[in-house]
């Protein structure tokens, strides 16, 4: 398998901090006055999240790792990887902060600046973004859920952590069966897919 292309840079509209898809924000120019642009987004699949608290960890930090390497390619913003694992909900490995709690966590920094940043994670590959719904009493709000993900194909200049990437290849309801061969505490026992398929190493299919 190739090497991953660069992905061309295009400008972009984000959701406002309503969670709202179909309203774009023009990116707040910087101080050197160049508007920042996102990467084309790229496909990804999301990781399969372990149950054991331990292994919960691991995956994290073996994905920062690897995302870290990508927005630094990529010459974007560290701020969102900066909070994720302090408002990351360990139990369903999501984030579902509001752009408000985000902002205040990094560095109390304005609402649309989270909101670029969330969007740049997801065109990077590294996050996967699910947008729904939710009612309290007669009132109806727009509710966001953070998946971390993987690209599907990784750039040759990435620098692979040892734990392994298990991808969660389950349906949208996730109801379907996923690959999932691992015996006791998740140790994987299976053979792909692994990070280094996605890279077209040596074993590779």
């Amino acid at each position: 398998m190739s090497p991953a292309k660069p992905a061309a840079r295009i400008k972009t509209g984000i959701a406002n901090s309503a969670f709202d898809p179909a309203a774009g924000d023009t990116h707040p120019a910087r101080s050197t006055g160049i508007r920042r642009t996102l990467v084309a987004k790229v496909d990804s699949q999301p990781l399969r999240w372990p149950t054991v608290a331990k292994h919960r960890y691991d995956l994290f930090d073996a994905w920062h790792d690897v995302a870290m390497q990508i927005v630094h390619a990529d010459g974007g913003s560290f701020r969102f990887l900066a909070v994720a694992k302090k408002v990351m909900n360990w139990a369903t490995g999501t984030i579902c902060l509001s752009n408000a709690d985000l902002a205040a966590r990094a560095g109390q920094c304005a609402e649309k600046t989270v909101t670029r940043d969330v969007a740049q994670a997801e065109a990077l590959g590294i996050v996967i973004v699910q947008m729904g719904w939710r009612k309290a009493g007669t009132q109806v709000f727009r509710t966001r859920t953070i998946r971390l993900s993987i690209p599907t194909e990784l750039p040759a200049s990435i620098v692979l952590p040892e734990v392994r990437f298990d991808l969660d290849t389950s349906g949208p309801d996730r109801s379907e069966v996923d690959l999932d061969t691992s015996g006791p505490g998740d140790l994987d026992t299976s053979g792909p897919i692994t990070i280094d398929h996605k890279k077209g190493g040596a074993d590779a299919a």
